[in-house]
């Protein structure tokens, strides 16, 4: 995967001129062995295999969002969505 990462950056730079971004979520047991994480020592977590690829790829965090029932709730392209 970090190839992947780091072929795109490369390419897209190279060729177009264009800059490179990738999504970090959030989630828990998805682990690269054989990536260190710099803060613990341990494993990676596997939305982290970013910062170790290419430095011109951008690092976009998509966070969880909450929201109360009767919230207006703005996702992704901004859609507006009101459940009430």
């Amino acid at each position: 995967m970090l190839s992947y990462m780091n072929e795109l950056t490369r390419y897209a730079a190279d060729v177009y001129g264009k800059e490179t971004f990738i999504k970090v979520h959030i989630s828990t047991g998805q682990y690269c062995e054989e990536f260190e994480d710099p803060e613990t020592g341990g494993p990676l977590n596997f939305n982290f295999l970013p910062i170790y690829a290419d430095e011109r790829l951008g690092i976009m965090p998509h966070t969880v969002q909450l929201y109360a029932l009767d919230d207006p709730a703005y996702f992704f392209l901004f859609i507006h969505i009101c459940l009430f």
